[in-house]
């Protein structure tokens, strides 16, 4: 089936002005995964018929813990960057992806913007005390609350550049900074809250599973914005998967009028990229 978009970013583009550091959409890119052997276009048609699944993702804290190593914290990212940064954004991270709706499902949920930190500052300083602090009152008087909310900022907290991986798997130096991220950080009693990096490799495949069961991020069809890909033929590829699983994309919809709709709106929404950049 032949399908060539119909609606771009006009709407929202005019929104905003060509200078906003800051778009009204969550944009979510799908590296390829390596361990699961998923390439971009299938982990995005998994996020259209499951969710957004929380993976384990090894972070550096040392812009507020003086502890030595990183620290895998399970959670989904997002960026809030100006349609005009994709092209960038997308060589590092991937082309296929999603655009949510930022103002109501993504302050609904809980996401949140990550906190960039100097670690030459007061404030990296200040961080590292209270964290030594939290960690001596669990030991001496067993308030572990303490060091849970640390480790609950930690979850949010990156260092303001340092090296990261491209989507070839290389590693490059990259001003976090600029990436504009939000996170959802699952908060649920079952699901282990961090690894240590000595711990990680043995146990993230158990644990991003269990995160899978317990937190998935949902979404329904109105809060997609867009669906992007590549290619005409990843266009193609995507509308003939919606055809296929439309009963497991909208589980939740009973109604045969209601679900064609949806479906209809779901084709909408779809952006390639290929062509998007072309103008940009």
């Amino acid at each position: 089936m032949k399908f060539k978009p119909q609606r771009y970013l006009m709407e929202k583009t005019m929104e905003q002005l060509p200078h906003s550091p800051r778009a009204n959409t969550l944009f979510h890119f799908c590296k390829t995964d390596k361990e699961d052997r998923m390439n971009g276009i299938d982990k995005l048609k998994s996020i259209l018929k499951n969710g957004f699944f929380p993976r384990y993702s090894l972070e550096n804290v040392s812009a507020i813990s003086s502890s030595p190593g990183r620290i895998a914290f399970p959670f989904v990212s997002f960026c809030d960057i100006p349609i005009g940064r994709l092209i960038q954004h997308t060589g590092f991270y991937g082309c296929c992806g999603m655009g949510m709706d930022k103002a109501n499902w993504g302050m609904g949920k809980k996401l949140n913007p990550v906190i960039y930190i100097n670690s030459d500052t007061s404030l990296s300083e200040s961080f590292k005390t209270v964290f030594k602090g939290a960690i001596a009152l669990n030991q001496s008087h067993d308030k572990s609350e303490y060091i849970e909310s640390m480790r609950k900022i930690a979850a949010y907290a990156k260092p303001l550049s340092g090296d990261a991986e491209t989507i070839h798997g290389e590693k490059q130096f990259k001003e976090f900074y600029q990436e504009n991220e939000w996170r959802y950080v699952p908060s649920n009693k079952d699901i282990q809250p961090y690894i240590l990096e000595r711990d990680y490799e043995t146990d993230k495949e158990r644990l991003n599973k269990i995160a899978e069961e317990k937190a998935c991020l949902k979404f329904s069809p109105n809060n997609i914005r867009y669906i992007f890909v590549e290619t005409d033929f990843n266009a193609d590829d995507l509308v003939d998967f919606i055809e296929d699983n439309i009963s497991d994309i909208l589980s939740d919809t009973k109604d045969p009028q209601l679900r064609e709709h949806w479906k209809k709106m779901l084709f909408t929404k779809i952006v390639i990229l290929e062509d998007l950049f072309k103008d940009i």
